[in-house]
């Protein structure tokens, strides 16, 4: 029986018969197939687990449980191609370890908690929300992350790597150096190897005929953000010869260590010869 209300929707009191109208089996049935498509899409409430990315099967062969986020660096094949070709192929699969100098650019960040010893989906390539330790609590410096040796909770902020931070949270919403951000693994540059970074000037001489240059370096990213100062170059210079100053902005070359630490290889020093050629 219809409500008096004109209302399809009405509840019943207790003791009234139980008509229901067309209008209001038709809203469960609508809500009924939104809620399947939602679940097929996110899966069951509550706390969907979201593939944010390219995703692979790794086992947690360090000593330590992995929360939800965390990271192992990626190390051999959990299952070789010549022992099973089929399982192999059918979902790539990792022995992950704990994060060492050797793993920046292969690692991956867990989509649930994994124990020790148990296996369970990491985000390997594209996509994904981690935590980060900041170069500078007030501000992010670099525009990379990779992996920081020995620890498996969040990533290592800097100037390169093969994370991309495409957005990190405030001050004013994190606890300190740690922020979360959403990355792009695989967005960065090359784990290990050199960068072209801009060269400024703050410190030291530019030497003479008796003394060596030592001039020291601001370092910042091509888009102006600081990531190191007072850095020397690493290529070899000449002795006792004097050098030109090197332009503020000018390009030089920079990398960062299997620790993090950033080394300024080149900065695009030259020196001040003597034009020969009229004596």
């Amino acid at each position: 029986m219809a409500s008096s209300t004109g209302n399809p929707l009405a509840k019943v009191s207790t003791g009234q018969p139980l008509k229901i109208p067309a209008d209001a089996y038709n809203a469960f049935i609508d809500a009924a197939v939104t809620d399947r498509a939602r679940r097929k899409l996110f899966g069951a409430a509550p706390g969907p687990v979201v593939p944010y990315g390219d995703t692979a099967i790794v086992l947690n062969a360090s000593e330590t449980d992995i929360g939800r986020f965390g990271i192992l660096g990626l190390g051999d094949a959990l299952i070789r191609p010549a022992i099973n070709a089929n399982e192999f192929a059918s979902k790539p699969a990792f022995i992950g370890l704990t994060p060492a100098a050797t793993h920046r650019g292969k690692f991956g960040i867990a989509l649930e908690p994994i124990p020790a010893g148990a296996c369970g989906p990491m985000v390997v390539g594209g996509l994904c929300p981690v935590q980060v330790a900041l170069l500078d609590p007030s501000h992010v410096l670099g525009e990379f992350a990779d992996v920081y040796p020995d620890e498996t909770g969040w990533l290592k902020e800097s100037g390169s790597g093969s994370a991309r931070i495409l957005w990190c949270e405030g001050e004013e919403d994190r606890d300190g150096e740690i922020a979360w951000c959403l990355v792009l693994i695989g967005g960065g540059t090359s784990p290990g190897g050199s960068f072209t970074v801009k060269v400024y000037i703050d410190g030291g001489s530019s030497g003479s005929s008796s003394t060596t240059c030592s001039y020291t370096y601001t370092v910042k990213t091509l888009s102006g953000k600081i990531v190191g100062t007072a850095l020397s170059p690493e290529k070899r210079r000449y002795e006792s010869v004097p050098y030109t100053t090197t332009p503020d902005g000018s390009t030089g070359m920079a990398y960062f260590d299997g620790d993090g630490v950033l080394h300024l290889w080149d900065a695009n020093e030259l020196p001040d010869l003597i034009d020969c050629s009229s004596m």
